[in-house]
């Protein structure tokens, strides 16, 4: 059993939650993007996205 208000475990806690946040804000901020422009980037109005064709207007 843990000790309520054991500062160690706090700043465990306050670490694990500030990595949990931060790894999902780095992925749609920065990874997607790119990601989304390397795949619609071309100058075809159809683009290949999961094995199946989409409007480039749609993503």
């Amino acid at each position: 059993m843990l000790n309520k208000g054991n500062k160690k475990v706090i700043g465990a806690w306050a670490f694990y939650d500030w990595a949990n946040s931060v790894y999902p804000l780095v992925i749609t901020t920065a990874v997607f993007p790119l990601f989304y422009g390397m795949i619609t980037g071309g100058k075809d109005s159809m683009v290949a996205f999961f094995g199946t064709e989409w409007n480039n207007t749609v993503l």
